[in-house]
């Protein structure tokens, strides 16, 4: 039930899911069409104390091929499977040993690759497009696992922040690689005018102490460094936008198959 990294015509694929509102789950992962028509099977994992401890609960028997981890808030368009197989067979052909990918990240140099639409912040967000691009860190939203190395999530790492940063650091430590595709998603979340809370700040401060020989990290949110002046200012400026009521909360749109087809991702026949 996987697509596997010398299969990648295979028939369908695991995704593994964190699951805490059943209402979300229904309206957005498990109405993605592929998943529907049992293309793509979900493992629900629910009541893990972190991302770390729900992924490997849900990889228990799971040992080869790819899977993927995907939020219960993302909503894959029609055709998504028929996008990502050739994206895995062109990055097997370009590194057969590949590790980690993602469909959102940042390279190295700083770029950030791929092509997502959030919710959240009423916005699609672009960056290089074709790829594979290799990744420096990725975004948590779909994090794609080639099975063979052994790879497995930190259980410790607190919370459900950074996790994805810290698996292409463990990739990157065993002398492995990780890469950005492009299979555009719908990250159907509410704004937070303040996502840099507690929680994070804790999962942190364990990436500092646990990569302190490695920093600093480069993230999609903000760069772990041996101080944290990034975190420390971004969370600054978001409490100004905050306390000033700049940050206002996108309209909320129901139903994510609309957004893909308005922006491409998915033919326009796929919505009644």
């Amino acid at each position: 039930m996987r697509v596997r990294a010398d299969e990648i015509g295979s028939e369908s694929l695991s995704v593994v899911a964190a699951i805490s509102s059943d209402a979300t789950l229904g309206a957005n992962l498990l109405m993605s069409p592929d998943v529907q028509a049992q293309r793509i099977s979900v493992i629900e994992t629910r009541g893990s104390a972190t991302a770390g401890a729900a992924y490997v609960h849900g990889l228990q028997g799971i040992d080869s091929g790819v899977v993927a981890f995907i939020h219960q808030d993302v909503y894959l368009p029609a055709g998504w499977m028929d996008q990502l197989e050739p994206q895995l067979a062109r990055l097997s052909e370009l590194d057969p040993n590949w590790a980690v990918a993602g469909v959102w990240g940042v390279c190295p140099d700083g770029q950030c690759a791929g092509r997502v639409w959030c919710s959240g912040g009423g916005q699609e967000h672009r960056g290089l497009g074709g790829g594979p691009h290799v990744a420096a860190s990725i975004d948590e939203i779909v994090i794609l696992l080639n099975m063979k190395h052994g790879l497995r999530f930190d259980e410790a790492l607190p919370g459900f922040h950074l996790y994805a940063t810290d698996i292409v650091q463990q990739a990157r430590a065993w002398g492995l690689k990780s890469y950005i595709i492009e299979a555009p998603v719908i990250h159907n979340s509410r704004r937070n005018p303040q996502p840099l809370d507690r929680h994070y700040f804790e999962a942190y401060r364990y990436m500092q102490r646990k990569w302190r020989d490695a920093l600093p990290l480069k993230t999609a949110v903000v760069d772990v460094t041996r101080f944290g002046w990034p975190l420390w200012r971004q969370w600054a400026k978001n409490e100004v936008r905050r306390i000033r009521g700049k940050v206002r909360p996108a309209p909320h749109r129901a139903d994510p198959r609309a957004i893909a087809v308005e922006l491409g991702y998915e033919p326009s026949q796929s919505v009644p």
